[in-house]
């Protein structure tokens, strides 16, 4: 293949003219085939005298080309394979950009992860001589490869890291030591980068034996804490202070970023014995004993100069040295908060707890300069980080918060006075002072301590005066980020439950309300927040009734600006309170709300158009946003119950946006999208005839998306189904559709024993209500659920739903389906089915379904039913008396859940939570015993939190061991959770225990009476027969049954 003639198409990929590109394609595309395609793309990447933007073309091109090869033809990946191996390490070593030398580090990830050990057992050698060769280039490379094969095991434990650990890293070490110069030039920086993310890489799921050592972990241990300590002045990096935050992506910071990562990760969950996880104190508890003695403190101290260092450089503005990035500054301030509950570190941080808070946690919190820049220049963005609390900018905000909570819940005793001796100084000194930004500092401190301000001893005496001369007023400050935080705050003394003083309550509610029309977007949505949370206070509604209308469009707006669902709940709110008051209002909210979902739709697939890996978190946020305006719907729907006129109007006006979820099989919404549309018919009761088209549309869906989604589908097509008799009637193709449906989920591999179950409770709705249409299709339902039966073993929690499609076939259509399963030979094995699944039934519908299906058997003629039947009467008699003798129980116990729900429904305030309030006192109680500090508080704190972690590490450790189990197709280890079983029957008793079909409207009795008569005149043999088979106790019972039955027709 001409390299030359191949490379100028690319070249040509990069032409301004639209046809030159397109044509460039088009002939790369004939031309890919080719055996020699893959080698001449390799040969032109490493080509120096083409141009740059033309191998990086082609490295583009290469690399999609063998990741789609991986997902599909084998046979093109292995050819890819077979070219890359060993021309890989050679590009990355000449390559010509650092554009180009990404693209081949991405080629080189997948083909590590698709080969390495089994189809490339020499990298690792490669690898040792690239590292051991002494050249920066090969060293580099080196490095790369060695960085892939640790980062393709990451998410699991594996035997090949601890090998590679032990026979490479003695190569690092010295190659990062020899870096550390008082200004490393780029390259040693980058050596030092990608030696220290190997460390980490290396650690992720498994220390290694070979790094718990000493003549390991402490070499290495020297080096990271050299790396975290060392300076380069601000002079000699060249950087000017408008532009300080271009450092954080040098390979010098990221050094120390990983390096600071590396001793957190070895101190958290490896080197601290107080909080490590059950599972893994065997393995580690003697490297955590030696660590927390000997590495621990040593880190500590480190850090804590890099915070004196710090706090100096910003108390006189100069950065020459101290100067750290946020990054770092988060990991630092993890760090610190790691080391309050052991004892052995919290007694060299307790002194140091003071200083902190004051010169090194509330500068942080305070509202910056760039806190004041992003409101100003981006509102929006500004209100979608601050509500994650600046995370997603990896400002260090939510960690300092999180520093001085851990502090207030697990060294109250040292540290909650000077915490709120710090708030009172400040607050006390505020104006005169203390400006507004570090009022804003101290009431994000304030936020962060969470329940404990208003619970603990020392400071739940103060929260009035608090909130009445250090909140309230803030309200109506000249400085809008201080309303905003004012009604942040609210918000949290709210949720904790404050007490608020005569007229206090109403008064700061109609500020909130002012606060809803600010001129500042920010201050705008706190204030919606505050609304929201407020509103649950009965006193301030009639406030609100008057002015629904102005807060809903308010919201409506707010929820537009932001593109995202958090205010659904303030909307969600409104609605349910207000609802008599909106009646006029709904429809255009309705509208409103379909207009926002369909920008947000089209701003999705916009995004996904581009590109879904470089959109995700936008892609995340809109998706977010869609569900919560669908929701809402859900909401205004649910309220409108009783105006059917209305309820229609709404149907009309969001059957669009339904059917074009559907039709472009937008999944992420079609949990919500199928919720919204069971509200539309379920709250009407009936099924208007355009309804009909998100039918078919589910249909489609369902063609293209298989059983993937059924569930979601479910609760529709059964109200189809249920209240659609009469279309389905004049529609064959509609139950062809049902029918076909039902033989998917059946045959289908990937179909689940839970997809099998919702297909069968559609199946036998479908058979219930629809009798009289589906004689044509009784072979292919009798298939289908034999297949489902022979799938599903005996002891499947979901059997039982299965076997009653089997049950409604005899019962519906008697004659031919025994015929069927006499022509398929599987009649006696069908009623062997049947017959196993009667003693665990216990839902009254179960129960039912057993009892008349061989009723109706006991009506036909002898010469009806195959002959195989005669000796299976006795067992079939049986198994009634034996359903009747479980029917009371299961009545009674249907009852009791129907009135458990209620309760829980109607009195949420009932005697549940008097049991909760006492919880809350007792917790309350705890609180204060721990807060004022009764017992040692220097000892380790072991405490729900490290419980929670233990119980987290082990729920970690089994979804590996599953993921394993299946890659490897061991699925006999697979291990539940303890609690998975007391699951399934919490969700089969909230859900199944209500399901009904036309079975439960038949009084069993008085049907089963008749049948018996009937079956002694036309089958006196076989009666005979059953009746003799049950004895004398069985005969008795019988009677009973008849006397019931006499009783039940008179009445």
């Amino acid at each position: 293949m001409d390299a030359f003639a191949l490379a100028n198409l690319f070249t040509a990929t990069y032409s301004d003219d639209q046809n030159v590109r397109m044509a460039a394609e088009l002939e790369i595309r004939k031309v890919a085939p080719h055996a020699a395609f893959i080698p001449t793309l390799i040969q032109i990447i490493g080509a120096n005298e083409v141009p740059i933007t033309t191998r990086q073309a082609t490295a583009v091109y290469l690399k999609n080309r063998f990741t789609s090869g991986l997902a599909g033809d084998s046979a093109d990946s292995d050819k890819a394979i077979a070219a890359l191996k060993p021309a890989i390490l050679p590009l990355l070593g000449t390559s010509p950009s650092h554009s180009v030398t990404c693209i081949l580090r991405t080629t080189l990830g997948y083909l590590v992860k698709a080969t390495w050990p089994e189809q490339w057992p020499e990298l690792e050698g490669d690898v040792r001589s690239l590292l051991i060769s002494g050249g920066a280039k090969e060293t580099f490379v080196g490095l790369v490869c060695l960085l892939e094969m640790l980062k393709a095991f990451r998410y699991g434990s594996s035997p090949h890291v601890p090998s590679v650990t032990a026979h490479l890293f003695p190569l690092l070490h010295p190659l990062a030591s020899k870096t550390l110069t008082a200004n490393p030039s780029h390259d040693e920086a980058e050596i030092l980068h990608l030696v220290v993310k190997c460390y980490w890489m290396s650690i992720q799921q498994d220390l290694a034996v070979c790094l718990q050592e000493s003549d390991s972990i402490i070499p290495w241990g020297t080096l990271f804490l050299q790396v975290v300590s060392h300076q380069i002045p601000m002079s000699i990096q060249a950087v000017s202070p408008d532009n300080l935050d271009y450092l954080a992506g040098t390979a010098y910071w990221k050094a120390k970023k990983w390096a600071f990562r590396v001793l957190n990760r070895l101190f958290a969950k490896y080197g601290n014995p107080s909080q490590l996880p059950t599972m893994h104190k065997k393995t580690y508890a003697p490297f955590a004993t030696k660590f927390i003695s000997s590495f621990a403190p040593e880190i500590l101290r480190r850090y804590l100069r890099e915070t004196e260092l710090y706090v100096a450089a910003q108390r006189t503005n100069n950065w020459e040295q101290g100067w750290m990035t946020d990054r770092c500054l988060c990991l630092i301030i993890d760090f610190l908060s790691e080391s309050i509950k052991p004892k052995s570190t919290w007694e060299l941080l307790k002194p140091h707890v003071s200083d902190l808070i004051q010169h090194f946690i509330f500068p942080i919190l305070r509202f910056t300069p760039r806190k004041a820049e992003l409101w100003e220049s981006d509102p929006v963005t500004f209100v979608q980080e601050s509500l994650g609390g600046f995370e997603d900018l990896g400002w260090p905000d939510p960690h300092a918060s999180g520093f001085l909570l851990r502090l207030a819940r697990s060294r109250a005793k040292t540290s909650y006075q000077i915490i709120l001796t710090h708030i009172s100084d400040v607050l006390g000194q505020y104006p005169s002072s203390q400006g507004p930004e570090s009022k804003y500092g101290v009431m994000t401190m304030i936020m962060a301590l969470d329940d404990i301000f208003m619970s603990n001893p020392l400071s739940k005496g103060y929260v009035d005066s608090i909130l009445t001369q250090h909140v309230i007023p803030e309200l109506s400050s000249p400085h809008a980020y201080m309303r905003s935080i004012a009604c942040e705050v609210i918000i949290k003394f709210e949720e904790n439950g404050v007490s608020w003083a005569d007229g206090q309550l109403l008064s700061t509610f109609e500020k909130i309300l002012g606060a809803m029309r600010d001129s500042e977007l920010p201050v705008r949505v706190n204030a919606s927040f505050a609304f929201s949370s407020m509103m649950e206070q009965p006193e301030v509604r009639p406030l609100i009734a008057p002015h629904v209308g102005e807060i809903i469009q308010a919201l409506l707006k707010l929820s537009d600006e932001l593109g995202l669902d958090t205010l659904s709940a303030a909307l969600d709110n409104v609605v349910a309170y207000f609802a008599d008051e909106l009646k006029a209002l709904a429809l255009p909210i309705i509208v409103h709300l379909r207009e926002s979902y369909t920008t947000l739709f089209g701003q999705i697939d916009d995004s996904r158009a581009q590109g879904e890996s470089n959109n995700i978190d936008e892609i995340t946020d809109k998706t977010m946003a869609a569900i919560g305006v669908l929701r809402t719907m859900g909401v205004i729907i649910d309220s409108q119950k009783d105006s059917p006129d209305l309820l229609e109007a709404i149907q009309q006006a969001v059957l669009p946006i339904i059917l074009s979820t559907l039709e472009q099989d937008n999944v992420d919404m079609f949990d919500e999208i199928y919720t919204l549309t069971d509200s539309l018919l379920t709250q009407l009761n009936r099924i208007s005839p355009y309804m009909w088209q998100i039918f078919e549309a589910t249909y489609k869906a369902f063609k293209v998306l298989a059983v993937d989604y059924f569930e979601d589908m479910m609760p529709v097509l059964s109200f189809f189904i249920e209240q659609g008799a009469d279309v389905l009637t004049e529609r064959p193709d509609y139950c062809s559709m049902i029918v076909d449906m039902f033989e998917t989920v059946a045959f289908q591999e990937s179909a689940g024993a839970w997809d099998r179950r919702s297909v069968c409770m559609i199946a036998e709705t479908f058979l219930m209500h629809t009798p009289g249409l589906l004689f044509q299709f009784i072979p292919k339902l009798v298939e289908a659920t034999v297949h489902i039966l022979t799938l599903d073993p005996t002891g499947s929690p979901q059997r039982t739903q299965k076997v009653n499609v089997l049950l409604a076939l005899i019962l519906i259509h008697p004659i031919e389906t025994l015929a069927v399963l006499q022509k398929a030979a599987k009649m006696s094995w069908a009623f062997e089915q049947i017959l196993q699944e009667v003693p665990k039934l216990e839902r009254v519908h179960d129960l039912q379904l057993m009892i008349l299906t061989p009723s109706r058997l006991m009506e036909q003629q002898p010469d009806q039913v195959p002959s195989e039947l005669l000796n299976v009467w006795p067992s079939l008699l049986s198994a009634i008396l034996q359903c009747f003798a479980a029917l009371p129980g299961a009545e009674k116990k249907r009852e009791e859940i129907a009135k458990r729900v209620l309760e829980q429904d109607g009195d949420e305030m009932g005697e549940g939570d008097e049991e909760v309030d006492g919880d809350d006192d007792a917790m309350e109680d705890d609180e204060d015993e721990v807060n004022t500090g009764d017992g040692d508080e220097d000892d380790d704190v072991v405490d729900e939190e490290t419980e929670y972690m233990n119980q987290l590490a082990e729920e970690a450790a089994r979804l590996q061991a599953n993921a394993a189990a299946l890659m490897s197709g061991n699925v006999s280890t697979l291990r539940l959770r303890d609690d998975d079983d007391e699951d399934d029957e919490e969700d089969e008793e909230d859900e199944d225990w209500f399901y009904e079909t036309a079975v439960d409207k038949v009084d069993p009795y008085v049907k089963f009476t008749g049948a018996l008569n009937t079956f002694q005149s036309v089958n006196p043999e076989a009666y005979v027969a059953a009746i003799s088979a049950v004895g004398q106790e069985g005969q008795v019972a019988l009677m009973e049954i008849g006397k019931q039955a006499m009783e039940r027709s008179v009445s």
